[in-house]
């Protein structure tokens, strides 16, 4: 075989064996492909058998209380049909007067559950207002919107007493003590200048000087 044959043969192998991987890949990307599609088809397949069974579910639930409910309902009329018309209506009214009653019950805890939120949504008004934290609020409100008001301004009261006396205290905690010890000694001045604590804590001193006649 010639160099020039030996050269087509092998350019012919080359040829096939590219196009035999080129199909390999075609075929290989197919069922990838088609993997994925039958995954997402099993994906929706048992998504709408969850939602089947809810709904079968749902509907035996549905079911058996509307059974229960008729159920009821005909022995209630069995039962009214052996009494007597005077004793038929006097049930029927008691039935009626206990719905009645228990709609008003509803209907009155819907009430004071609206006039809470008001009363509350009042009371963080009026502490904002009056430069309050109005986070007291769930805490404040009254049974009204004069006792909320009247609630809100004892809190002020106390709130500003608490602030006061902690500033108070913040400024005796940042006072320098008059005094050194023993030995110090104070003037008339410094004296009246003094807290009463501070008085106790140096009043060996005081007491002293007073005997001596110095302040």
């Amino acid at each position: 075989m010639s160099e020039e044959q030996t050269a087509t043969v092998g350019t012919e192998e080359e040829v096939n064996q590219q196009g035999q991987n080129e199909e390999e890949e075609q075929q290989e990307q197919e069922t990838i492909e088609m993997s994925v599609e039958e995954y997402e088809a099993e994906k929706q397949k048992e998504a709408d058998r969850r939602v089947q069974q809810a709904l079968k579910k749902r509907e035996q639930e549905y079911k058996k209380e509307l059974e229960t409910k008729t159920e009821e309902a005909r022995k209630e009329a069995e039962e009214l049909a052996k009494l007597s018309q005077e004793e038929r209506t006097k049930v029927e009214k008691e039935r009626e007067e206990m719905k009645l009653s228990k709609e008003r019950e509803k209907l009155e805890t819907e009430r004071k559950e609206f006039e809470n939120e008001k009363l509350k949504l009042q009371a963080e008004k009026e502490l904002s207002t009056r430069g309050l934290p109005s986070e007291f609020a769930p805490y404040i409100y009254g049974e009204d919107a004069e006792d909320t008001l009247e609630r809100i301004t004892v809190f002020e009261e106390m709130w500003q007493d608490a602030l006061q006396r902690g500033i108070q205290e913040n400024l005796r905690a940042k006072t320098p003590k008059i005094g050194g010890g023993k030995n110090s000694r104070f003037t008339k001045s410094q004296l009246e200048g003094m807290s009463p604590d501070e008085i106790n804590a140096n009043w060996e001193q005081i007491s002293k000087q007073m005997a001596e006649g110095t302040i």
